[in-house]
């Protein structure tokens, strides 16, 4: 009687066994492998600069056809059909890590320019590659949306800002008008420094 018990619990077992190391495996082949360290990759973020595609030099690329520059659209297929790079390959985030890309992303002969709808999207997807120790990927500063509306539609680089870190707001203004302070440049702009006056002394009355 105790044997027929333990037989549906050992089964049981062994299908959980079972599943719990498929999805071990299966989330083995998933994990990237890192190649940096923390501070190799702290080190590297040091270099940003070095890793951007700036307008000045899109232009360069895009207008001489320099065949050393391969872009690479990180948006979906549909962002994709809709509108991209001429020559560009479409690589969707969700496939970054397949094995059939690793060619790709990871080489010396070619210069990949990561680029999404703007530059902070892809900014993730370029540390993660150089944290996995890929080779020749940079960022394309402004991303799509900036090169299409200032550079290829309508060449007007200078109009429209590519660093999407910048602020959008200046805080401390914000702060000070609603605490009452107001502005703090137009404060020194508009009102007059307070110069503090000499009171006389009033004179005594009669004589010595």
């Amino acid at each position: 009687m105790e044997q027929n018990k333990t037989k549906p619990i050992l089964l049981t077992s062994l299908v959980i066994l079972l599943i719990v190391t498929s999805l071990v495996l299966l989330l083995k082949d998933h994990t990237p492998d890192y190649q940096l360290s923390v501070e190799e990759m702290k080190s590297k973020l040091k270099e940003y600069d070095n890793n951007q595609i700036s307008p000045e030099e899109f232009i360069e690329i895009y207008y001489s056809n320099d065949s050393l520059y391969r872009f690479i659209d990180l948006r979906n297929p549909r962002e994709y059909a809709n509108g991209h790079l001429p020559n560009s390959i479409n690589l969707p985030l969700d496939d970054l890590l397949n094995e059939e890309f690793v060619e790709i992303l990871n080489q010396d002969k070619k210069i990949n320019v990561l680029y999404h709808d703007n530059h902070c999207l892809a900014c993730a997807p370029w540390m993660l590659l150089s944290q996995m120790g890929y080779n020749n990927n940079k960022l394309l500063m402004g991303g799509y949306g900036y090169v299409k509306a200032n550079i290829i539609d309508n060449f007007s680089p200078m109009s429209g800002s590519f660093k999407s870190e910048k602020a959008k707001y200046n805080y401390k203004e914000v702060i000070n008008n609603a605490s009452g302070g107001g502005s703090t440049s137009e404060t020194s702009a508009t009102v007059a420094p307070i110069v503090p006056v000499k009171k006389h002394e009033k004179e005594e009355e009669g004589g010595c």
